[in-house]
């Protein structure tokens, strides 16, 4: 009776560490799934912060921004309102852009290549509506800090982000053509505060990068004489 208890003990072993090997490969397998959404959440909840952040500095910060993070950087819309949320949480809280940049570092650590695909997403973001601006820059910059983006490569960026392309006077100065003396004016003064190159100074660009930026206000000064030439203003 004894052997035969035994022998069928013996055959059931087995069969138990089977058991036990499939659900310690399943808790593994449950922990390393759990890692990778924990990363693809606080990449997207980092990326909408960062891009609140950035649409708060010239004042657009409306549904339109968060369709414009979720096409720049292909994030699908999931959970209803959730994105519009984050989006709108990091308007209001007093976390500097600097603490969301390093959650990305944190959780891809040495991942170069991801740093710079942000960064420069983040530049497009900025100007998806209109150039880059000088406040824009200097944000960028400090994400650029804390990606390790070299000097060269950040300028690189900021020269391609504020040429102006276009000859029309009024994409220029974003006015329409029955703009009054009173508007050319204000969007004149706007134009310049928010592209005057002096700030740049201080963030040790190339002079090459502060001529482009000179260069553009020339530009919107030239076009502002112009208009108002023109129009007997």
């Amino acid at each position: 009776m004894l052997s035969a208890i035994s022998s069928t003990w013996k055959k059931l072993r087995p069969k138990k560490q089977k058991v036990k090997r499939a659900i310690t490969f399943d808790r593994a397998t449950t922990l390393k799934d759990s890692r990778e959404r924990a990363k693809k959440n606080t990449y997207k909840m980092s990326i909408i912060a960062l891009s609140a952040k950035l649409s708060a500095i010239d004042g657009t910060t409306n549904k339109k921004e968060i369709e414009n993070i979720t096409k720049i950087f292909d994030i699908k819309r999931e959970g209803g309102d959730a994105i519009e949320a984050l989006f709108i949480a990091a308007l209001h809280d007093r976390l500097p852009p600097e603490h969301y940049a390093e959650r990305i570092t944190l959780f891809f650590p040495n991942k170069k290549e991801l740093y710079k695909e942000v960064l420069n997403r983040l530049f497009k973001f900025a100007a998806i509506d209109s150039p880059v601006n000088t406040d824009e820059i200097i944000f960028l910059k400090k994400i650029a800090n804390v990606f390790a983006i070299s000097e060269d490569d950040f300028a690189n960026k900021v020269a391609d982000s504020i040429k102006i392309d276009s000859k029309d006077k009024y994409k220029i100065l974003e006015v329409t053509k029955g703009v009054t003396p009173e508007a050319l004016q204000r969007k004149y003064r706007e134009k310049i505060r928010l592209y005057h190159p002096d700030k740049l100074e201080s963030l040790k660009l190339p002079q090459h990068i502060i001529a482009l930026a000179n260069k553009r206000v020339d530009l919107l000064t030239n076009s502002y004489n112009s208009l108002k030439k023109q129009k007997n203003f």
